[in-house]
């Protein structure tokens, strides 16, 4: 790590870049042995999570706080649209397509660097079917069956959805020039 961060610091100097030791943070995932990494002689900060992109890290590789921070954001996101979703006159079409632009998106922003687990496509496929209940008025003790709900909204499995994004930013991915 040192020599490459040695050579990302000659890389720069030489189109006038130079690395900010105060801004520089370093996190090691799955390594058990943490050593310490120094530039011109100075101490880069170690840290356990960062956000980069709207998106939590941290050294265990997982994502579980990702989600976790990203599903409160939505629920906040849903909360606020709410006299939207109970506004008579407001097709369920329209309802939709507000919540799969507004809610659903910016719940599977960044999705495709997530590792896919069973649990957390559930969790996932939980919240999104617990808010189109909502948006349809489904309450207890009405029940449907998720794929009725499915059919109703015209939604699918996240996991459908998670498979065709990753899809997509692998081809675009391997699409771009080796340069």
């Amino acid at each position: 790590m040192a020599v490459k961060g040695e050579r990302l610091q000659e890389t720069g100097g030489q189109v006038g870049l130079k690395i900010n030791i105060q801004k520089t943070k370093k996190m090691q995932i799955g390594m058990r042995q943490q050593e310490s990494l120094e530039l011109n002689g100075e101490t880069v900060e170690r840290v356990s999570e960062f956000t980069y992109m709207r998106s939590i890290i941290n050294e265990t590789g997982g994502t579980d706080d990702d989600i976790t921070a990203r599903i409160r954001k939505v629920q906040l996101t849903f909360s606020m649209l709410m006299p939207v979703w109970k506004e008579k006159c407001i097709r369920l079409q329209t309802n939709l397509r507000i919540f799969n632009t507004s809610v659903k998106s910016a719940l599977l922003y960044g999705l495709e660097t997530w590792r896919s687990m069973k649990l957390l496509i559930k969790k996932l496929q939980t919240f999104i079917n617990n808010y189109l209940r909502k948006i349809l008025n489904i309450r207890w003790p009405e029940i449907i069956s998720n794929e009725e709900l499915w059919e109703r909204t015209q939604q699918s499995h996240i996991e459908e959805s998670i498979k065709r994004r990753k899809w997509k930013w692998i081809r675009h991915t391997l699409g771009k020039p080796e340069s």
